[in-house]
């Protein structure tokens, strides 16, 4: 089992052989990876290698990276990003949002949240979880799986594009 500790100075390939499940690769995103939000104006996705050399990211950067970690190792992960329906609406382009890694592991359902894992019953239940991390109402959030694949380095739009929302 390989500590978060010891990701420090491991690079992404070997982050990605080392990591074996959802909770340690979660971890090791959280402990690696300082959150600094993007600029209001600019939303861009970094590619994940980029999140874990440069060691800073933002919601979107984390769940890419779990995301990303968790396929090398043959897990299915997907990203959903959530928002307040209410505070979308016309203004869309500056609505709060949040990106969350989530996937099934030995049968279990997990979601990754700026690196924290937790475990939920379905996705009803991760969109509670979120709804409750970021202050909104639970009856009020909207959760979309968005198929964001920045390519070598380049950013995509913080909204989804495509998706099975619940």
């Amino acid at each position: 089992q390989v500590h978060a500790r010891d990701t420090d100075t491991m690079s992404w390939s070997e982050a990605g052989s080392a990591l074996r499940d959802p909770e340690s690769i979660s971890k090791a995103v959280r402990e690696r990876v300082k959150y600094v939000p993007d600029d209001a104006v600019q939303r861009e996705w970094q590619a994940p290698e980029e999140t874990w050399n440069n060691r800073t990211g933002d919601c979107e950067d984390f769940a890419l990276a779990v995301r990303e970690l968790n396929r090398q190792q043959g897990s299915e992960a997907r990203i959903y990003v959530a928002s307040s329906k209410t505070l979308t609406g016309s203004n869309a382009a500056n609505a709060d949002a949040h990106a969350v890694a989530i996937g099934t592991h030995n049968g279990r359902t997990w979601v990754s949240s700026n690196g924290c894992y937790t475990e939920v019953a379905n996705l009803g239940e991760a969109r509670d979880l979120v709804a409750r991390e970021q202050g909104w109402w639970f009856d009020d959030v909207e959760m979309k799986e968005t198929s964001a694949r920045p390519a070598g380095g380049a950013g995509s739009s913080l909204f989804p594009t495509t998706t099975a929302s619940f």
